[in-house]
């Protein structure tokens, strides 16, 4: 049974609509000495629990989180190519491009056909290599 968010909870997640709730403890420890500095516990936050935003990219997921990735990667990407934000302003004389790269498809060769599964008719009789790649169907999860 999921633990209900508390409603203060919502404004430290940033409005997200399905945050991770953390239960637990977390130590820290002087790697020198070993001594225990400081320890904190969700046991004193409401519920129990301490909500963190799911962080996710998607909008159809979560629409506030994804406004927060969508402005910080459009800050990432002013910032490289007009500097600010530790990047000197001299990388704005340089010339820029976008390109886009995609792995090329391997097809067939990382799909085995299956032993049980039968060779179309209309296919029996070409090559094995050009026989098209018979897939198994997913398994309802």
């Amino acid at each position: 049974m999921p633990t209900p968010v508390p409603a203060g909870a919502i404004r430290h997640t940033g409005g997200c609509l399905q945050p991770v709730l953390l239960r637990g403890r977390a130590d820290y420890i002087d790697g020198g000495t070993g001594e225990l500095i400081h320890r904190y516990t969700t046991v004193h936050e409401p519920g129990g629990v301490l909500p963190i935003a799911c962080k996710t990219r998607r909008a159809s997921r979560c629409p506030p989180c994804a406004e927060v990735y969508r402005a910080d990667t459009y800050q990432l990407i002013r910032a490289g190519l007009t500097g600010g934000k530790g990047i000197p302003a001299t990388v704005a004389d340089h010339p820029c491009v976008f390109v886009t790269l995609t792995a090329p498809s391997f097809g067939p060769v990382q799909e085995r056909p299956s032993p049980d599964l039968p060779t179309p008719p209309e296919r029996r009789h070409l090559p094995a290599r050009h026989r098209p790649v018979l897939r198994r169907e997913a398994r309802p999860r």
